[in-house]
């Protein structure tokens, strides 16, 4: 069936669309449920015209609406059964519609079902009953275009992600340095750094950083986040680079939500041009989100037995979830030949056993980096032409400005694959 409804908000497509049109929507809806309720709630809150279809005739590999293809998809499902997951995963594939915003409307069984169906390619999940204050939030987001990752305002951002599958690996201190040595080469393409391990992130003391973030007031209410509470958050440094410190004290990974990290880093690619992200070593309900934003991630990791069997069961878990397509960069830190270690093995051996080729490597210069952290000064700021500095100036040349590097890495010794 189809219905026209109407209410005191207006929700218009994007200009690009046409101003003045009611969105168009398609309810893929459980045969025999009733959604009046919801149907009520979409008139409270949006200019919107539904159409509900029956999911099982729903055409998954061919063709299109009657009418043409919808601006959104609503989905009726319980967000943890297996095929309502497949279901939208098809979705987003592109099957049966063209591309289009899809929200799942998901049984209340806790955050994990809305976490599940946005790891499935929802591009917002709803909890039921569904509520007009809930649609309004949402529809207003997906309305302006907020809704795909490429398309949001700031989507010419570069979202750089430093994570690790093992524990020292350094991850953190070259976040610090690509973020300090993009604020000084291009100060006029602000650069802000966001250290996520809200448990134990040490940015703030590797900086030397005379206050923390009062952070907890976004943990707390993460829907409050907006250009002005973001900069009020941020703690500059002389380079010029802005960061969000890790809490004070340790909180739960659980305390940051998919919704509110999605909103940060929206609001943070609004504002910034570069935007770097330091992660902990573990995996949260969050982290996907984060991933599935990156213009690069950074797997950094020594070249090590124990490291190469975590490296592996990390690209295992990325395609087991579909994200085998993530601009993972493996980056080999603290190299050095010959090989100290009876773990170590050679860059090439580990290489084979991640099945993944290793993009960059950066030189194991301890007395220098040992100096910066306890200095609280950046080792680019401390020494710009060392080796560790040029390897951090040649990461920057590759992923971020997208030129080849003009440095020769293997005259110092530490590139030799």
């Amino acid at each position: 069936m189809s219905m026209a409804l109407r209410g005191e908000f207006d929700l218009r497509k994007a200009d690009t669309l046409g101003v003045g049109q009611p969105v168009c929507a398609v309810l893929l809806a459980r045969a025999g449920e009733d959604h009046t309720e919801l149907l009520s709630n979409l008139n409270v809150a949006a200019d919107v015209e539904v159409r509900t279809v029956d999911r099982v005739l729903w055409p998954l590999d061919a063709g299109q609406p009657a009418n043409g293809a919808p601006d959104l998809l609503l989905v009726d499902t319980d967000g943890a059964a297996a095929e309502d997951l497949d279901f939208l995963r098809k979705l987003k594939a592109g099957h049966g519609a063209a591309p289009a915003p899809v929200v799942a409307l998901v049984e209340r069984d806790g955050e994990y079902a809305t976490e599940q169906a946005r790891r499935a390619g929802a591009d917002a999940a709803i909890q039921k009953p569904v509520t007009a204050d809930k649609l309004r939030e949402v529809f207003t987001r997906l309305g302006t275009g907020n809704w795909s990752h490429d398309r949001t305002p700031g989507s010419d951002s570069n979202v750089l992600v430093f994570m690790h599958v093992t524990g020292g690996a350094g991850a953190t201190t070259l976040a610090v340095n690509i973020g300090c040595a993009l604020s000084q080469a291009v100060p006029h393409q602000e650069t802000c750094l966001l250290d996520l391990d809200i448990q134990f992130g040490s940015s703030a003391n590797f900086l030397d950083l005379s206050r923390v973030s009062p952070i907890l007031e976004f943990l707390e209410d993460p829907g409050r986040i907006d250009p002005e509470l973001l900069e009020g958050m941020l703690v500059q440094h002389p380079s010029g680079l802005r960061v969000l410190t890790s809490p004070g004290l340790p909180v739960p990974l659980a305390a940051l939500a998919s919704s509110g990290v999605a909103d940060l880093l929206r609001v943070a690619k609004s504002r910034y041009r570069n935007i770097v992200v330091d992660l902990p070593v573990a995996l949260a309900p969050w982290t996907d989100t984060l991933l599935r934003s990156a213009t690069v991630i950074y797997l950094v990791t020594p070249v090590t037995v124990p490291a190469a069997h975590r490296v592996r069961k990390f690209f295992d878990l990325l395609r087991s979830e579909g994200l085998a397509h993530l601009p993972v960069k493996v980056v080999v830190n603290r190299f050095d030949l010959p090989l100290k270690s009876p773990v170590d093995i050679s860059p090439s051996q580990f290489s084979e056993a991640i099945g993944r080729s290793l993009h960059h490597m950066i030189p194991d210069d301890y007395r220098l980096i040992s100096l910066s952290q306890d200095q609280g000064t950046p080792a680019v700021r401390m020494k710009a032409k060392s080796r560790f500095s040029i390897a951090i100036e040649q990461m920057i040349d590759i992923d971020v400005m997208g030129r080849k590097s003009t440095r020769n890495a293997r005259k110092f010794g530490f590139l030799n694959l």
